[in-house]
């Protein structure tokens, strides 16, 4: 092998070397085979990992989860949460004030370029009150999370089995 033969041989696997963690880390979730039914996506707003749990048939609100995901280089606001499981549907957030933790009503959140909204069980969630029929393990649900700008986006909610370990949490990285 001659120098310059060498030198380009190098060069290339250095500039391989280089773009190979931002391939390994960049990723488009419609690739994903495994993501595929726990997204919906429009525009730059992506839903993700939408979920609830399960209730006994005769609760009347119920609760769900999602991430709201903005790949965009512009903000953008949720507006409203909608869905057909219950006659109201409203964005709330826990709170702890002095021992004390209560429910606040959202009206909008912002969800910055390139940031998440994480609705998760002790910060902010969607609360399903009036529901129109029970949350049954296995089945799911339509939820429609209007943006300011993006518009109507509808995910699917999966209605996963009543938790009984504190340790259920979501471990992709991003």
């Amino acid at each position: 092998m001659n120098l310059v033969t060498r030198k380009l041989a190098c060069f290339s696997l250095t500039a391989l070397l280089m773009s190979a963690p931002a391939t390994l880390l960049a990723h488009d979730h419609q690739s994903m085979p495994n993501h595929q039914a726990k997204m919906a996506e429009k525009g730059d707003i992506m839903l993700h990992m939408p979920w609830s749990r399960a209730l006994p048939p005769v609760a009347t609100n119920g609760a769900a989860y999602l991430m709201v995901h903005n790949n965009g280089n512009t903000s953008d606001k949720i507006i409203a949460i909608k869905s057909p499981i219950a006659k109201t549907v409203m964005m709330h957030q826990s709170v702890s004030e002095n021992g004390n933790v209560h429910m606040e009503h959202i009206k909008e959140l912002s969800v910055k370029p390139r940031g998440m909204i994480n609705f998760k069980p002790g910060g902010y969630h969607v609360m399903l009150m009036g529901l129109n029929k029970p949350l049954v393990a296995g089945e799911s649900f339509p939820i429609t999370v209007v943006m300011e700008k993006a518009g109507e986006i509808t995910g699917l909610v999966k209605i996963k089995k009543k938790r009984t370990d504190k340790k259920q949490k979501h471990s992709h990285q991003h």
